[in-house]
């Protein structure tokens, strides 16, 4: 062997070594450190779930409505005709994510794809649900414009009358 092969060979080796000491680091890195969407699978997973138990909440209806004793028993979630109830829709919602959540573990461009399938998923709960949405937001209006009339109001109370907009916390009592 002259002495350029031998510079050859050895540089060969020193490759070979070097390479085959970074092997498993590069391994590691692709393993553990995957580029995609997973955070954002989870993400739309956890609006997914908010907007089904909003949609819960806006189709509930208390039992004996209407009535002194309304909300003392159990009431009832009654979905819009053409409608699922909630835990249908969960449970389609369960499975559909968990299937894309192996489609996000191989990272980089399917973690990619999984994440806007999700997006897609969420937009249409989304839209099919705008009129449970309408019917939460009107409570809160209901409940807001309820406690600004009664501000100037005397409330009753066990002990008494409390006038909060005079001297909150205050109690008068009543001959």
């Amino acid at each position: 062997m002259t002495p350029s092969q031998r510079r050859a060979h050895n540089q060969r080796q020193r490759e070979v070594i070097s390479t085959s000491a970074r092997a498993p680091g590069k391994v590691a890195s692709a393993v553990t450190e995957r580029k995609g969407g997973q955070h954002a699978l989870m993400a739309e997973f956890l609006l997914f779930a908010g907007i089904v138990a909003l949609r819960a909440i806006a189709d509930y209806v208390p039992a004996q409505q209407g009535q002194p004793s309304e909300g003392a028993g159990k009431g009832t979630v009654t979905p819009r005709t053409g409608q699922l109830g909630p835990l249908p829709v969960l449970a389609a919602g369960f499975v559909t994510f968990f299937i894309l959540s192996f489609l996000a573990a191989r990272g980089g461009t399917w973690a990619k794809v999984a994440a806007a399938f999700g997006l897609v998923i969420d937009i249409t709960l989304l839209m099919r649900s705008l009129p449970e949405l309408g019917t939460v937001s009107q409570s809160f209006t209901v409940a807001k414009a309820q406690a600004t009339q009664a501000q100037g109001q005397v409330l009753p109370t066990p002990t008494g009358t409390a006038t909060p907009a005079t001297d909150p916390g205050q109690l008068t009592q009543q001959p």
